[in-house]
């Protein structure tokens, strides 16, 4: 009776210990991740309700030990900080990915992508797309990403995009030797040869003028404009030899020769 006891009580500890987040250290300083004294991870999950504090239990991860395993640091938008790895598996929440044919060469690319030598994926659940040599798909700038057959901006193929020639001008500008594209959306008719990014949403080329409103994603050609006086000054204002111009707008019975920016 005495040894059975024991045995309840030994298997009482165990599932306690097993399940309450104590005794425990997070794995790299990962909030989701945590290793007991023996080295085993186990991944931390917690239930708040309306009233009363928050609870929090553990769940092993069945066989795995810190010593092959790490956490990847992400620092994007939607998807949590809970990608990790071991030599065997990747994991996401806690969940291991079986669609990640190869561990250990695995990365994060960027806030909408990752790969691994099999595979192209998509964040954050980890779909697999679809993309031909995915040791040759790359990112380009913050939201756009290239492969062998196709240009993509937030996870949309950009259609007609150049592949050789697409990339990063500055923020959501890019460009190829045809077109300048504004977070993937191409922008009218500007010279790509000769485009030259100003400042404060104003854009030329060797023909004209532009001002692009990046909120309403509206390119206005400034058909008034005078090219070899034009000048950007601040906040939105410009002026030419003859006009002072405020987001593009012609500001009417202004001299530009006195003008000021308001302050």
């Amino acid at each position: 009776m005495r040894r059975f006891l024991l045995i309840v009580t030994f298997l009482i500890f165990y599932v306690l210990f097993l399940r309450l987040p104590v005794l425990k250290t997070k794995v790299q300083g990962n909030n989701f991740y945590y290793r007991d004294l023996l080295g085993f991870i186990y991944t931390r999950h917690s239930s708040c309700g309306w009233i009363g504090p928050c609870s929090h239990w553990d769940v092993p991860l069945l066989g795995i030990h810190s010593f092959t395993f790490k956490t990847l640091k992400y620092s994007g938008l939607d998807c949590l900080d809970a990608y990790a790895k071991s030599n065997t598996a990747l994991y996401y929440l806690g969940e291991k990915q079986h669609q990640v044919k190869s561990p250990a060469t695995f990365e994060l690319m960027n806030n909408m992508y990752a790969k691994d030598s099999a595979n192209v994926y998509k964040l954050c659940e980890l779909e697999v797309l679809n993309i031909a040599e995915p040791d040759r798909f790359i990112t380009v700038g913050p939201v756009c990403s290239k492969s062998t057959t196709s240009v993509y901006c937030f996870q949309k193929e950009v259609e007609n995009a150049d592949i050789n020639s697409f990339e990063h001008v500055w923020r959501g500008y890019y460009k190829d030797k045809n077109k300048i594209y504004f977070l993937g959306k191409p922008l009218g008719e500007i010279d790509p040869d000769t485009f030259e990014l100003l400042s404060w949403g104003y854009l030329k080329d060797k023909n004209a003028i532009f001002f692009f409103d990046e909120n309403a994603k509206e390119l206005t050609e400034l058909k008034s404009a005078d090219k070899t006086t034009f000048k950007v000054l601040t906040e939105m204002y410009a002026v030419d030899a003859s006009h002072v111009f405020k987001s593009g707008i012609v500001l009417s019975h202004t001299n530009p020769k006195i003008f000021k920016v308001p302050q």
